[in-house]
């Protein structure tokens, strides 16, 4: 049973990533380039997009690098850039639409 247990876990893995890739191909939102960073794009490539998400997933579970400036993962305002701002950029791309909280710091 351990054997079938993994088989599984093996394929739903392979399934989460190709429904990554394909809502990451999918999903792009423009914004303003005017400032030296948006808060919500924590891969610093202009877009608030599920990039984002998985760049955050990334420094916060796998050690990944930090967004560069710290700011512009932080989209909950909280200070801190962990699970929280993951659910909040997550809801802000596919539910509501909800831009990353008014008080976060835009450099000019």
């Amino acid at each position: 049973m351990n054997t079938l247990f993994r088989c599984n876990c093996i394929n739903s893995r392979r399934f989460v990533c190709l429904l990554l890739v394909l809502m990451l191909a999918l999903s792009s939102a423009p914004v303003n380039s005017d400032s030296q960073y948006i808060c919500g794009d924590a891969n610093g490539d202009g877009r608030i997009n599920l990039n984002d998400v998985l760049f955050i997933v990334s420094y916060t579970f796998l050690s990944g690098p930090p967004p560069e400036p710290y700011e512009s993962g932080d989209v909950n305002c909280d200070e801190w850039v962990n699970v929280g701002d993951i659910v909040y950029l997550i809801n802000t791309i596919f539910r509501d639409g909800r831009m990353p909280c008014e008080d976060c710091p835009q450099s000019n």
